[in-house]
């Protein structure tokens, strides 16, 4: 038995270990930002997305015990929450660190790719909880299940307004931690060869991508694209720059000017070359793998 599939076992019985009434530790994370669901010029009034979320989600409302955070570019975005106990927070997090790190030794390669790099080494503990989404949502047992829900509320000065109608984005494990841990190694240990899911694709040629942001242009493997979209350009640039690694919603909405944008939207205005460079996906955001190959 390979040293991997003995790190999983071990790890599986770790979390299986904790006494059922005392798994009290969940996990939840933002998909997106409230906005105004119409479009009629307005300036939606300042939100707190979380406070809409605890109004419709159980689970938001357990003690916010911890945020994992990541260092994209020289800012801080937030990857997700822990609810529940805070005792239990430490020893979830060291098990979740060896589990992903048992995992990269594995033959998951594909699905270790599709991971956000976590900003510590010494704490792989956010990769693990990712690699329990991306699981999730491949739907291959009922103890890890975690679909996208929307949490809405009316805002602005008129509550009555429908053009001020708010809808958030977001997301939890419908299993505590623990639970969806061991639910998630059970489905690893029963994978004898990689699927075709977790198998990298075929690479695709070095793309070359230069942005100059003062001139409203790009220039792609020599073809050069003038008199572009300021806002699309800034955030094509920032998802490009991150190598690879997937880029939230609410991420780039924190680039300037860009608060409360509706990204898809705005990225509409690319030209078609450069809208074909970018990958998105639920719950997780946008990316441009051929980046990786950046020269």
């Amino acid at each position: 038995m390979a040293m991997w599939q003995d790190a999983l076992k071990y790890l599986h019985a770790q979390f299986q270990g904790v006494p059922l009434p005392q798994r009290d530790l969940w996990h939840g994370r933002l998909l997106e930002e409230g906005y105004p669901l119409a479009d009629a010029g307005l300036e939606p009034a300042p939100i707190d997305s979380w406070s809409i979320i605890q109004a419709h989600e159980r689970l938001a409302r357990k003690p916010r015990i911890a945020v994992d955070t990541s260092l994209v570019g020289c800012q801080q975005f937030e990857r997700g929450r822990y609810f529940g106990d805070a005792k239990l927070l430490e020893g979830f997090r060291s098990l979740a660190s060896m589990a992903f790190t048992a995992l990269q030794g594995g033959p998951f390669e594909g699905l270790v790719n599709q991971v956000r790099r976590a900003d510590s080494p010494r704490d792989c503990s956010p990769c693990w909880v990712d690699v329990l989404y991306l699981l999730a949502e491949r739907k291959g047992s009922p103890l890890l299940h975690a679909p996208r829900r929307t949490a809405s509320c009316m805002g602005g000065d008129d509550p009555t307004n429908p053009e001020m109608f708010t809808v958030v984005g977001y997301t939890f494990l419908f299993q505590d931690l623990f639970t969806a841990s061991a639910a998630a190694i059970d489905l690893l240990l029963t994978t004898k060869t990689p699927s075709a899911a977790d198998q990298d694709p075929p690479p695709p040629p070095p793309e070359r991508l230069v942005i100059d942001l003062q001139t409203n242009s790009a220039t792609l493997n020599g073809c050069t694209y003038s008199d572009l979209d300021p806002d699309a350009l800034q955030i094509l640039k920032a998802i490009w720059e991150a190598r690879g690694n997937w880029m939230s919603s609410s991420t780039l909405q924190k680039l300037p000017g860009l608060e409360r944008a509706r990204i898809d939207r705005i990225l509409k205005k690319l030209p078609s070359a450069l809208d074909a460079l970018i990958c998105s996906a639920t719950g997780e955001g946008y990316s441009c793998p051929t980046s990786r190959k950046m020269t």
